[in-house]
Formats: structure tokens, C-alpha cells, sequence
């Protein structure tokens, strides 16, 4: 015969049902209500947000640039010119 133990901790409840001879089986949580479509869609595209492209600064013309690339304004990289720009 199996019977069930709650306890409550940390404002959790924690259900186990013991058999007579002393086994244990734990319950699995279930939902009470089924989750709205709108719910779903917003957990789910949270992992898919575009990150925008990192910018820096170049020290030499101070246009905006990709991070280890060649300034596309001056032709610039690392104090060398890469690129000759007009």
C-alpha cells in the first residue's frame, strides 16, 4: 500500500509516496493550467535575438569601424595603410 508525504520548504511543497516496505517514488510536478500560445512563443524567441555587430573607433580618421578590420574611410589598420582610399 502506498501512501504520500508532503513537506514544505521554501515555499515549495515536496510530495513522495512510501511504499509499506519502506521504498520511496517521488511525484513529478505537474502544471495546473496549460500554457497560453503567446507564453510559448515568448519563452522560446527569447534565445533569438540579433546581437547588433561591435563598433570601435578609428584613432586615426575617428570613423566608426568593425573591431580588427581595416577602416573603410581611411584604408588604416594598426598604424599601417592597408588600403589606398581616395
Amino acid at each position: 500500500m502506498w501512501y504520500s508525504v508532503c513537506s514544505r520548504a521554501f515555499g515549495k511543497t515536496a510530495c513522495r509516496s512510501v511504499g509499506a516496505q519502506g521504498q520511496e517514488r517521488f511525484t513529478m510536478a505537474v502544471p495546473k493550467q496549460k500554457k497560453g500560445r503567446g507564453a510559448t512563443h515568448t519563452r522560446r524567441s527569447a534565445n533569438s535575438k540579433l546581437a547588433t555587430p561591435a563598433r570601435s573607433e578609428c584613432p586615426r580618421c575617428g570613423a566608426p569601424k568593425l573591431p580588427h578590420h581595416v577602416c573603410p574611410s581611411c584604408g588604416y589598420y594598426k598604424d599601417r595603410e592597408i588600403l589606398v582610399v581616395e
